[in-house]
């Protein structure tokens, strides 16, 4: 048995990957290397990164929430990647145009962010472009194995007074997400 790293650079960032790789006993590899964009995938889908720079660390603080919604995995990941579905609970519109979201609440206020990551139907990571580097807000869909439960996860950064404030706001996000799924 022996370590496998690789390196790979995603948003500016570098990663090493490690994978445990042997043999079946036959002589056969049990190490499969994914392609680029799986591994990343993989990784942006399995972990939260570490934040090294300490003076933002005292500035933001990481919040995440867990929520338990009555759809399918295929049904919310709509609502939280296009157009159309984010505009149903998360804001009022949103426009798109080359890669960046353009994000409208109240008809007069607008922020705009970057979609970092996803795969469908379990994970969408964005970044307001008007925050710093390191934080993002991040939707997450697991079905629990057992009972069938979908749960949404948010990952989110805030200032460290603004927590409250925060979770208030993603609380009434997902009270209108059930509203518009149904749940």
């Amino acid at each position: 048995m022996f370590l496998v790293f690789d390196t790979y650079v995603f948003d500016n960032k570098v990663f090493m990957l490690g994978s445990s790789a042997g043999t079946n006993g036959s002589g056969t590899n049990l190490f499969q290397k994914n392609n680029l964009q799986d591994k990343l995938l993989l990784v942006l889908s399995q972990h939260s990164f570490p934040i090294c720079n300490s003076s933002f660390m005292s500035e933001y603080k990481k919040v995440e929430l867990e929520y338990i919604l009555r759809s399918s995995p295929n049904v919310l990941y709509s609502f939280l990647t296009e157009p159309s579905g984010l505009s149903e609970w998360f804001c009022d519109d949103v426009n798109v145009k080359k890669g960046v979201y353009t994000f409208v609440w109240n008809h007069d206020s607008e922020q705009q962010a970057e979609l970092l990551g996803a795969k469908e139907n379990v994970f969408a990571r964005y970044r307001w472009l008007d925050e710093p580097e390191d934080t993002y807000f991040e939707f997450r869909i697991e079905v629990d194995d057992i009972t069938g439960e979908t749960a949404m996860m948010i990952t989110d950064f805030c200032e460290t007074d603004d927590e409250d404030e925060t979770i208030l706001s993603w609380n009434n996000s997902i009270q209108n997400l059930h509203r518009v799924i149904g749940s």
